[in-house]
């Protein structure tokens, strides 16, 4: 009954089917689709959705994305390129391996993690922020993380 309301309540409604209890709602007419959603979800307190014709923004999500495309794009993150570190650290024991191999797995950006515990150095490939992830594992680990660079050969 209250969509028989609604098309008194918006003008270019011509036809209005309810369905057959599928919970379906079909309105032709020349009207604004987001604007007949929006209606609707006030009308009814329950969720709507558009199925024809498709909705590519809805006005909210578009005042959103023009703030979003006027901002410069400093804010955005920069994608970082894929890289291989090398990470010098004390390794204690088979303990101390596990839980540094733990945590440099879970940073962000890591894809592979390679320790070596007679030279004492930490391999890891991925795209992620080297200084952030020594930072970690000196805050975590309360231990000396120095980058060692890779040794160029002169084949």
């Amino acid at each position: 009954t209250e969509a028989l309301n609604l098309n008194l309540l918006i003008e270019g409604v011509e036809k209005l089917d309810k369905g057959d209890g599928t919970g379906k709602l079909t309105i032709t007419g020349n009207i604004d689709a987001a604007k007949l959603r929006d209606k609707l979800v006030s009308k009814t307190k329950k969720k709507v959705e558009v199925i024809s014709p498709v909705l590519k923004n809805t006005d909210k999500e578009n005042k959103k994305s023009d703030t979003k495309n006027n901002k410069p794009d400093e804010k955005k993150p920069k994608e970082l390129p894929f890289t291989t570190v090398t990470l010098k650290m004390e390794l204690h024991c088979q303990g101390c391996i596990e839980r540094i191999h733990k945590t440099v797995s879970k940073a962000k950006g890591v894809n592979h993690v390679a320790i070596d515990k007679e030279k004492e150095i930490v391999t890891v490939k991925g795209t992620m922020d080297v200084k952030v992830l020594m930072e970690k594992l000196k805050k975590r680990f309360k231990r000396k993380v120095e980058v060692v660079q890779p040794k160029k050969d002169k084949d």
